[in-house]
């Protein structure tokens, strides 16, 4: 099962359109193959050729996983989508093997730092509930989200500042 997570795009590379760089974290890549490429903004995944494989800057016919490499890009005949306009950072490479999913909403759970200590005791009311934005990261895939609806689990803060629907640092909720 092949799973490549995009970390740079290089489109002014001599020889080629379109090159890809990141950490190829299962499976093997082959010079030649198709694989899929997505998501992109609905959630779908196109075919694509990999035309070359490169590892610390040197040609090779194959990677295998646990690799930082780079591939060089290109459409499958038939395919007229511009992958300049196309790629983007954040996006993953997949085999066959792999059901491409995307989605829109997941359920995390969340463990809010106590940092009372680190800051000044005016950041005390830092809470998080409804509607409150933040990033999250998993492996080099960044996204903003915003919180729709929150239940605390367990309160380690101060239960004199209690506010349904919002948490504190010490507290987690899902």
């Amino acid at each position: 099962q092949v799973e490549f997570y995009l970390e740079n795009i290089y489109e002014k590379v001599t020889g080629t359109k379109l090159v890809v760089s990141g950490l190829l974290t299962s499976g093997t890549v082959e010079k030649g193959q198709i694989l899929n490429l997505g998501p992109d903004h609905i959630g779908n995944y196109i075919p694509i050729k990999i035309k070359s494989v490169h590892v610390d800057k040197q040609p090779v016919d194959s990677v295998t996983a646990g690799h930082h490499c780079s591939f060089s890009i290109g459409n499958i005949p038939g395919n007229k989508i511009d992958l300049k306009k196309y790629v983007r950072k954040d996006m993953v490479i997949l085999d066959d093997l792999v059901t491409p999913m995307a989605y829109r909403t997941i359920q995390m759970n969340i463990k809010m730092l106590n940092i009372q200590k680190i800051l000044d005791a005016s950041l005390k009311k830092i809470s998080l509930g409804v509607g409150s934005s933040f990033i999250i990261q998993f492996n080099n895939i960044r996204r903003a989200v915003m919180i729709k609806s929150i239940e605390r689990i367990n309160t380690k803060s101060d239960s004199a500042d209690r506010v349904d629907g919002r948490v504190f640092p010490g507290d987690t909720a899902k």
